[in-house]
């Protein structure tokens, strides 16, 4: 029953990650927009660490969005998952190969997006909490590449190649086809499947996105959290300064007071 939808849940579903991917793809476009639209200043935003990870992180979010709001154009248009669930799937008139491009765009868009936003928030901390200049940001910046493109483009090239990308709801993404053919009581023999761990239903690529899901957001928090701490002491120092001059201020004109007075 997990895998039968209503006409109105899927037309549901649809809206709203078109809804939803309209307007992030559209923010990604201002951001992309913002470092290199104007000429005149292009080089010089393109010249720092921090705009050249924000382009990544907008260029990505643009890849993997796009993948979304397709749908389900991309999935095979005779599909058994229609048959077997008697699921009527809103527009689809691709084949394996554009299911398999869909399912690659959304696994790396979605990754590399979230792997530049850890590497960003790791930036911020090098650069406020550690003083790192430019140019010993540039040192490092290749390692923000490598983990937030290179693996994740890695990944995504093998899922593909192995077959894991199948149809899904919303779009393309790692699962059985057809739907549920690993379970016990299931009748119809899986002809695409990813390869799960032991006799569990989890399969090794959500796994993997699931681990990277868990190392990004540990790495932002740990990052914001250490940033926000040093900003707060600093703040905190500059205020006990501040009440420290305003006590001597005081203190000058109450004798100078007195001077006058004596005099």
């Amino acid at each position: 029953e997990q895998y039968r939808y209503t006409s109105s849940q899927l037309i549901a579903i649809e809206v709203t990650t078109k809804i939803a991917t309209t307007l992030s793809i559209s923010g990604s476009f201002y951001i992309i927009w913002k470092v290199i639209g104007n000429r005149s200043r292009r080089r010089d935003k393109l010249g720092r660490t921090y705009h050249r990870i924000l382009l990544y992180i907008s260029l990505s979010d643009v890849v993997g969005s796009f993948g979304i709001f397709l749908g389900s154009l991309p999935a095979p248009a005779e599909n058994l998952n229609e048959t077997i669930f008697d699921v009527d799937l809103l527009g689809n008139i691709g084949n394996t190969a554009t299911c398999d491009l869909q399912g690659f765009m959304v696994s790396f868009g979605a990754t590399a997006t979230n792997c530049y936003t850890a590497m960003l928030t790791v930036y911020f901390l090098l650069f406020v909490k550690y003083s790192w200049t430019e140019h010993s940001l540039r040192k490092v910046e290749p390692l923000f590449h490598f983990y937030s493109t290179v693996i994740p483009f890695s990944c995504s090239l093998a899922f593909l190649v192995m077959g894991w990308f199948n149809t899904a709801i919303p779009s393309c993404f790692i699962v059985t086809y057809p739907w549920g053919c690993f379970l016990e009581d299931s009748e119809h023999d899986c002809i695409r499947q990813p390869t799960t761990i032991g006799a569990s239903r989890v399969n090794y690529g959500t796994l993997i996105l699931i681990l990277f899901a868990i190392a990004n957001v540990t790495v932002i928090m740990l990052s914001l959290v250490s940033t926000m701490l040093y900003v707060r002491k600093i703040e905190k120092t500059a205020e006990e300064y501040s009440a420290r001059i305003g006590r001597n201020d005081t203190s000058n004109n109450r004798q100078k007071t007195r001077l006058k007075k004596s005099k």
